[in-house]
């Protein structure tokens, strides 16, 4: 059986902010606990160490600029491995400095790709 998790927020910044705070290694690194090593581009991997002997992999298989960010999970406890992350970004009504976040996880099928 495969869950799905779809989360959705609006956030008081810019597409291309909220997008750089999410594509950029540099600047994840700033809010995101714990370490932080690799990078965030297609066919790259980001490892994330939230806490010593805790270590994710998420290897970037689509990215398109201010718009969406596609990962899969290649390294993490449990059933970590295979997970699906998908970002998009969208423009939240008429403010243009505000924008709408949806997040969704889901697994990954290997025999889809």
């Amino acid at each position: 059986m495969t869950t799905t998790l779809h989360h959705a927020i609006k956030i008081a910044a810019s597409r291309r902010h909220v997008f750089k705070a999410l594509a950029d290694a540099g600047k994840m690194a700033a809010w995101h606990v714990g370490g932080i090593e690799g990078e965030i581009a297609v066919g790259s991997t980001l490892y994330l160490n939230p806490k010593p002997g805790l270590r994710f992999g998420w290897k970037t298989d689509a990215m398109v600029a201010n718009e969406r960010l596609r990962q899969i999970c290649v390294e993490g406890p449990g059933s970590s491995v295979d997970k699906i992350l998908t970002i998009a970004l969208s423009d939240a009504g008429k403010n243009p400095h505000c924008c709408a976040f949806r997040c969704r996880q889901g697994q990954y099928s290997r025999q889809a790709h």
